[in-house]
């Protein structure tokens, strides 16, 4: 007489492989970053005047860097930002560059250790009264242009106190030279980075000045990679132990000097 336990032993077997199979991560990856460019970590390569679609910076070597050891690649796209993080969540792109965290953004992605950290500064007009900033509470008291997508929560920005919110840093300076806010946020590492790309308008305009937020720490930002995706915790994991092995090597500081960041 055959076993009525059979059947469901083979059954109970095949699912035990199916559910311990794992998703490998790919040989090519994914990534995407702001559209808008956020140099010297992630722009478009410029040939003179014309710009290029190679994708270059700090974030891209370190990127390179990370997945070289494993053999594998990247394709890098550059879309606008609020489209990169969504797209991204769906599961459509592997990982998100330059992009700091925010409870939202945890539900749909997982973060890698942190990649670099910037200086935040505000930047004002010299035709206008200076505003006094002396911490971030002291913001409440002025309009400000942000670009759209920004994480804000670090800065305690009321949400009224936005009159500007532009696609870029670039247009986010423009509004405030013409009077659409008192202040714009950006970061002193990017002043340097914006020379890159034909862009270092700010520091050459004696109109403009900018200062360091008292008080601030350090904004910090990372590569995300979608928890859409099957290999997530494998791919943190690859990514992380890249990142470890370019600082005890010194990589990452040759880098970090490379792109005057240091």
């Amino acid at each position: 007489m055959r076993s009525t336990y059979a059947p469901i032993l083979a059954l109970l077997l095949i699912l035990g492989c199916v559910t311990s199979a794992k998703a490998e991560v790919p040989k090519e990856l994914r990534v995407c970053g702001d559209l808008a460019e956020f140099p010297p970590f992630t722009y478009f390569v410029r040939n003179e005047t014309q710009i290029s679609q190679v994708v270059a910076g700090y974030n891209i070597d370190v990127l390179n860097e990370v997945l070289a050891t494993s053999n594998r690649s990247a394709i890098v796209t550059l879309l606008p930002w609020k489209r990169c993080q969504a797209v991204a969540a769906q599961g459509q792109y592997d990982i998100v560059l330059d992009i700091s965290k925010a409870p939202v953004r945890e539900h749909d992605f997982a973060f890698t250790k942190v990649v670099y950290t910037l200086n935040t500064i505000y930047i004002y007009s010299m035709e206008r009264p200076e505003p006094i900033i002396n911490s971030t509470d002291d913001f409440k008291r002025f309009s400000f242009c942000i670009p759209i997508g920004w994480e804000l929560t670090q800065f305690n920005i009321p949400v009224k106190s936005i009159t500007g919110q532009p696609y870029s840093s670039k247009q986010a300076i423009e509004m405030l030279k013409v009077g659409r806010c008192d202040v714009a946020i950006y970061y002193k590492e990017l002043l340097r980075g914006d020379r890159l790309i034909g862009s270092g308008g700010i520091l050459n305009d004696p109109k403009i000045k900018y200062k360091l937020v008292p008080g601030l720490p350090k904004p910090e930002f990372f590569m995300a990679v979608s928890r859409a995706l099957p290999y997530s915790d494998d791919l943190v994991q690859l990514l992380n132990s890249g990142i470890e092995q370019m600082k005890k090597t010194g990589e990452e500081e040759r880098l970090l000097r490379l792109y005057n960041l240091r």
